[in-house]
């Protein structure tokens, strides 16, 4: 799948716009330094291109929902 990704200084913070496909992602990278937005945005989006949200995959998010849910 292919990725673009792009770094933008909306207000005071960084912010990720990626692309994965035809979906369009925008996190907040919660930094004014652009050297920390960078390192934060290369994380994200490698995460992101796993299929990882919330630093978990939908197969451990679903495992640990229908343990808790037992």
């Amino acid at each position: 799948m292919r990725a673009t990704a792009m770094i933008k200084k909306h207000g005071r913070y960084y912010w990720l716009d990626l692309w994965l496909g035809k979906k369009r992602i925008r996190r907040s990278l919660k930094t004014d330094e652009y050297h920390l937005a960078i390192e934060r945005a290369h994380e994200i989006s490698e995460d992101l291109k796993r299929g990882r949200t919330a630093g978990v995959t939908l197969a451990e998010f679903k495992a640990r929902y229908l343990e808790w849910a037992r």
